[in-house]
């Protein structure tokens, strides 16, 4: 046996937890399964497994390996999968959950284009902010905004988007227009949530500044809503208020300072490999969303985060 498939054995008696059940699954004895798991061991110089009379248990190395394996098997099944017939029919039900901003105003199109080339796919769309565990969702594929720090789903960037701060005329005309990012502690500042510091990047380098405003917020939509009745000044995606800006109806606020970008992923759960729903629909996403203004591509996004990609995640 080769080291893939070496490496898809282990899998099987990872999630088996057993080498009887890995021997079933494979359609050979168990002699045979524990040969190859020894000799897999052997080659890696490390104990995956614990072997007893109620099953296997996996080591602290097998943990790490196993998802190991499902990654880079996941990735070579993506390969072998995009040289066949993509626009083979997609049948069946896809679950997904979307952030509600983003979802609402750009990715709900996606699914529908997605769905009208295939009309025997049945999809079910849930919008909701936060972090919902996909295993209990029942969801085939979320979308995530900001970093995905759970070791429990794998995720695919999609890329990431810049934000901008924004104000009506009205407000700036009656508060006049901040000159250094200093000068946003004046003013009435869209707050998301409770926080009343807000982290910026500028030519300069980051700053945090310490904000204040009677009002916060926990979405977009209406920190948009509110800086077009003039309420204040409040950071907003590029790709959310672009319209309202080549329209004059919002003012960009000290260009060149702003957030640092927010990250983008396509999350699912690892225990199976993603069908080619699933493939296809991140597929659709990914050659979609750079069409939004300020969307910045995967490639470029560990750079323009300065390296770090444990960003909170902001409303949607």
């Amino acid at each position: 046996m080769d080291r893939l498939e070496l490496m898809e054995q282990f899998v099987r008696i990872a999630e088996s937890r057993s080498l009887s059940g890995a021997a079933r699954a494979q359609g050979c004895g168990e002699p045979t399964v524990s040969k190859h798991l020894t000799r897999l061991e052997e080659a890696l110089g490390a104990r995956l497994v614990l072997r007893g009379a109620h099953g296997v248990r996996l080591t602290e190395v097998g943990e790490r390996y196993l998802t190991a394996c499902k990654r880079l098997l996941g990735e070579l099944r993506d390969v072998e999968e995009s040289l066949t017939d993509l626009r083979r029919t997609l049948s069946g039900s896809l679950r997904l959950l979307l952030p509600v901003t983003l979802g609402e105003v750009y990715l709900t199109r996606v699914v529908l284009e997605f769905q009208r080339q295939h009309p025997a796919l049945r999809v079910e769309l849930v919008l909701a902010d936060g972090w919902a565990d996909l295993a209990a969702a029942g969801a085939d594929l979320a979308v995530r905004v900001g970093a995905v720090l759970d070791p429990s789903v794998v995720a695919k960037s999609l890329g990431g988007y810049r934000s901008v701060l924004v104000a009506s005329p009205a407000y700036l005309d009656a508060a006049g227009a901040p000159a250094t990012p200093q000068d946003l502690a004046t003013h009435e500042y869209l707050r998301f949530g409770r926080t009343q510091e807000e982290s910026l990047s500028s030519p300069e380098g980051p700053t945090s500044l310490r904000v204040q405003g009677a009002l916060s917020f926990n979405n977009s939509l209406a920190v948009k809503t509110a800086a077009l009745a003039g309420a204040g000044i409040g950071r907003v995606a590029r790709w959310l208020v672009e319209e309202e800006l080549l329209a004059g109806h919002l003012r960009e606020v000290l260009p060149g300072v702003a957030p640092p970008p927010v990250p983008v992923f396509a999350t699912y759960l690892p225990s199976h490999f993603p069908t080619e729903k699933v493939r296809g629909m991140i597929r659709c996403f990914a050659q979609s969303l750079p069409r939004l203004p300020g969307w910045i591509p995967p490639a470029e996004l560990s750079a323009s985060l300065g390296g770090a990609q444990e960003v909170p995640p902001p409303p949607s």
